[in-house]
């Protein structure tokens, strides 16, 4: 049997943020912890689970870099090895998931304790950031894809040719830009909208 299947047996919170209901599993064996708004299964923490970013790989410790959806701050775990807590800032939206997060610290690791965090939308924070960056990550806020886990049906400013031209400004000629959509279709977004803001490309999807 499915080990995340049954779903009454996690523990759950419930609670309001400015644009949904939220509601927060915990599996009561693993180290899991999924987020559903409006009962549409969103983001995800897990300690334990080890995912392969390629686009991780060419990050270096000194890196300015920033994380936009950092949601539960599940991308932050493959951060290169002695990476200094100042040089990566969480982006999230939901000030309420910030606020669960470090009242319940010990739930990802104190993620949103340990690096700087901006309360912001992924598109402002773009708009209005002024320091340049050595690395920009655009995490996995977008899904579409079907699985039952990952059926939250969103769209985002951030996948635009002028968000991504807006995108490589920050980063400038030298930077890195990471986009980990979880659909096809908006891996094929970010490829063409790199294409058009005349940016070299290179495609890594699983």
């Amino acid at each position: 049997a499915d080990k995340f299947a049954d779903v009454a047996s996690y523990r759950h919170w419930s609670l309001w943020s400015p644009y949904a209901k939220i509601d927060i599993y915990e599996h009561p064996f693993y180290q899991f912890i999924i987020g559903a708004y409006n009962h549409r299964v969103l983001w995800n923490w897990s300690g334990d689970l080890i995912v392969d970013y390629p686009g991780f790989a060419f990050v270096r410790p000194a890196d300015r870099t920033a994380l936009i959806g950092a949601s539960a701050g599940f991308e932050s775990r493959f951060m290169p090895a002695g990476m200094p807590p100042e040089r990566l800032t969480l982006v999230e939206i939901d000030p309420a998931v910030v606020g669960f997060f470090r009242g319940h610290s010990e739930k990802n690791d104190g993620v949103f304790n340990r690096y700087p965090v901006v309360v912001a939308d992924g598109r402002s924070f773009l708009d209005h950031r002024l320091e340049p960056l050595d690395v920009l990550i655009v995490g996995s806020l977008d899904s579409t894809a079907r699985s039952p886990w990952r059926s939250s049906p969103l769209s985002s400013g951030l996948y635009t040719r002028e968000a991504v031209l807006r995108a490589s400004q920050v980063v400038g000629p030298e930077g890195l830009l990471v986009y980990i959509p979880r659909d096809q279709r908006l891996a094929r977004s970010a490829l063409r909208a790199g294409s058009e803001a005349g940016l070299r490309s290179w495609a890594f999807y699983r």
